[in-house]
């Protein structure tokens, strides 16, 4: 179950957190694979999910009870 989604400013890359048990926010590149490039483990309900608009490797989730900032090397 997806809980939050976002898009990059140049529209390369789609993240979308899940509902799983280790809640994660899973990143993928919109013109490759069906797999994640990338994973991070939040351990948190994610309810909002956000990127930069100035720094493709760079975005934001949020909970109740976390505010996380992450980058990715793409």
């Amino acid at each position: 179950m997806v809980t939050a989604i976002g898009i990059s400013a140049t529209d390369k890359y789609v993240c979308a957190s899940d509902a799983a048990e280790k809640i994660t926010a899973h990143i993928f590149k919109v013109d490759g694979d069906i797999n994640p490039i990338a994973s991070v483990s939040i351990n948190m309900k994610i309810v909002h999910l956000a990127w930069s608009p100035n720094v493709e490797e760079l975005f934001a989730t949020a909970g109740k009870d976390h505010v996380a900032i992450c980058t990715f090397d793409g």
